[in-house]
């Protein structure tokens, strides 16, 4: 089931203008998915990404959006093993 998700968030990120409230909310599921399925280094990756191709902290993302994508950051680098 997840991984049906995973696979549906990835053709809405990739099928949406990037920065459009959809995107954001696109990129904050695609994100969560991954980590819920226990992929954590991908989630890691992609997170970075995120935030290395936006804005920090997501300043660019919807205001409601904000906080739950900061809180997913933060439990994504909790499992993640430093390098």
């Amino acid at each position: 089931r997840q991984s049906r998700a995973s696979g549906i968030f990835d053709l809405l990120v990739t099928g949406t203008t990037s920065g459009s409230v959809l995107w954001w909310h696109s990129k904050y599921h695609q994100n969560l998915t991954l980590f819920e399925r226990g992929m954590y280094e991908p989630a890691d990756v992609t997170m970075r990404n995120l935030e290395r191709s936006t804005a920090k902290d997501f300043a660019d993302a919807p205001a409601s959006l904000k906080p739950k994508l900061i809180s997913l950051r933060t439990e994504v680098k909790k499992m993640v093993r430093p390098k």
